[in-house]
C-alpha cells in the first residue's frame, strides 16, 4: 500500500472540483485497457527540413474536430501570406527568432513569445536559421485573457540545440516592392483555398484602428506571481474560448494533487526544465522541446525541477496524436537558459491581491 494522496476532478464548464483521497499506488500505471497512446514527441525532430520549402509540409502532431497542433521550422521568408478564413491561429516561439508581417503591422518573436492571429487577419512568417515554432489552429474564435501591456516580469530566454554554440541571428523584414500572393485558407480544407495577388507594401499594416480583434503578442512566462501547483497560486490563463484555453505552469517539486480532466484533452509543451508526470498510464518524462498529453479521464500529477516551465493547451474536443517516436528524423536535445529576469512593479501588486484573497479564504483572481 502506498501513501494517501489527493485527487481533484474538474469539468470544462466550471471551477467546482470533486476531491478524493486515494492510494498513490492505485494512481500510477494502473490503467488496464482503453484510451489512446501518450507519445513523447520532440517537436524539432519530426521535420526533415524547413517547412516553408516546397513539398515539405509542417507535420500535424495532434488533431481533433476543433483543433490542430503543428510543428514548424521556418528559415527565411514564407513564400506567401496566410489568411485563416474561419479559424484562429496561435504561434508559440520555442527556438530562434521570427519577424512576422501582418495586416496589423510588424511583430518580432523571440523564445517564450506567443502570438494570437484572429480569424481573417493575413500574416507571413520570416524566421532565422534556428526558428522552431509550435502552432495551434482552433476552429472557434478565442480571446486573449492576459493583458499584453501588464506582464509581471520581463524575462529573456536563450534556447539552443545542445552542441550548437552559434548566436541566434536577428531577423530583418524584407524590402516590400511589387506583388505577393495571399492565400485564404479554410478549416480542414472544407473549401478550396483562394489565391489573390496583392501589393506587398500596401498589405502590411492596412488594418484600421477600429478593428474589433487584433493581432496580439504576449510573453507567455511573464505572468507568474508565485509557484503554481501548490494550492495557493493559479496558473496564469493566457487565452480562452468556449472549447479551447491556454495556461502556463512553473511548478517546482510535486504538485499538490492528481488532476483528472473529466471532459477535456490536455496537451503539454515542455519549454524549460525537466518534468516527471505520474499518470494512470505510467510515468511520463518530458524535457525542453518535447510535447506530450493526457487524454480526458486520466489522472496525472506534475513533478517539476527548479527550472520547470510548461505551456498547456486544453481542448474540449477529443485530440488524436498523429505522430509518434518513429517519425523523429534527428535525436536532439535543447538547453534553455535565462540570461535575464526582471521583476516589474505589477508583480508586488498581484502578490498583495493574492495574500488578501487567501486571508479572506477566497480563491485569488488572476
Amino acid at each position: 500500500m502506498g501513501r494517501i494522496v489527493k485527487e481533484f476532478a474538474t469539468t470544462w464548464d466550471g471551477d467546482q472540483k470533486l476531491w478524493f483521497e486515494r492510494d498513490e499506488d492505485e494512481l500510477v500505471g494502473t490503467q488496464q485497457s482503453g484510451g489512446v497512446p501518450i507519445p513523447r514527441i520532440r517537436i524539432c525532430d519530426v521535420m526533415s527540413g524547413p517547412t516553408n520549402r516546397e513539398r515539405n509540409k509542417a507535420p500535424v502532431l495532434w488533431a481533433g474536430e476543433d483543433g490542430v497542433v503543428e510543428s514548424h521550422f521556418i528559415t527565411g521568408a514564407e513564400p506567401h501570406f496566410h489568411r485563416p478564413s474561419n479559424y484562429d491561429v496561435l504561434i508559440l516561439q520555442f527556438a530562434g527568432k521570427a519577424a512576422i508581417e501582418t495586416e496589423f503591422g510588424e511583430f518580432h518573436l523571440e523564445p517564450g513569445h506567443v502570438m494570437h492571429v484572429p480569424t481573417g487577419a493575413a500574416y507571413r512568417i520570416i524566421g532565422n536559421s534556428q526558428c522552431h515554432q509550435l502552432i495551434a489552429k482552433v476552429r472557434e474564435k478565442f480571446e486573449v485573457t492576459a493583458d499584453p501591456a501588464k506582464p509581471l516580469t520581463e524575462t529573456v530566454f536563450d534556447v539552443r540545440r545542445k552542441g550548437d554554440n552559434s548566436e541566434s541571428e536577428p531577423v530583418a523584414f524584407p524590402v516590400r516592392k511589387g506583388k505577393i500572393l495571399e492565400i485564404t485558407e479554410f478549416w480542414n480544407d472544407e473549401a478550396d483555398s483562394i489565391v489573390i495577388e496583392r501589393d506587398h507594401a500596401k498589405l502590411v499594416g492596412c488594418a484600421t484602428a477600429n478593428s474589433a480583434r487584433r493581432v496580439t503578442v504576449l510573453r507567455a512566462f511573464d505572468y507568474f506571481c508565485g509557484i503554481t501547483g501548490k494550492g495557493g497560486v493559479r496558473a496564469p490563463e493566457l487565452f480562452k474560448g468556449k472549447k479551447f484555453k491556454v495556461d502556463v505552469y512553473n511548478t517546482e517539486g510535486e504538485q499538490y494533487g492528481f488532476h483528472r480532466g473529466c471532459d477535456s484533452e490536455e496537451i503539454w509543451f515542455q519549454f524549460r526544465g525537466q518534468a516527471k508526470n505520474d499518470t494512470e498510464w505510467g510515468v511520463h518524462h518530458l524535457s525542453p522541446g518535447e510535447i506530450g498529453y493526457v487524454p480526458r479521464g486520466i489522472a496525472h500529477r506534475i513533478t517539476g525541477d527548479k527550472n520547470f516551465l510548461r505551456f498547456n493547451f486544453y481542448f474540449q474536443c477529443q485530440m488524436r496524436p498523429k505522430v509518434d517516436a518513429s517519425h523523429h528524423h534527428l535525436e536532439s536535445s535543447y538547453e534553455v537558459e535565462t540570461p535575464s529576469r526582471k521583476e516589474l512593479p505589477a508583480l508586488a501588486e498581484a502578490k498583495k491581491r493574492i495574500e488578501e484573497a487567501l486571508a479572506k479564504n477566497q480563491q485569488p483572481r488572476m
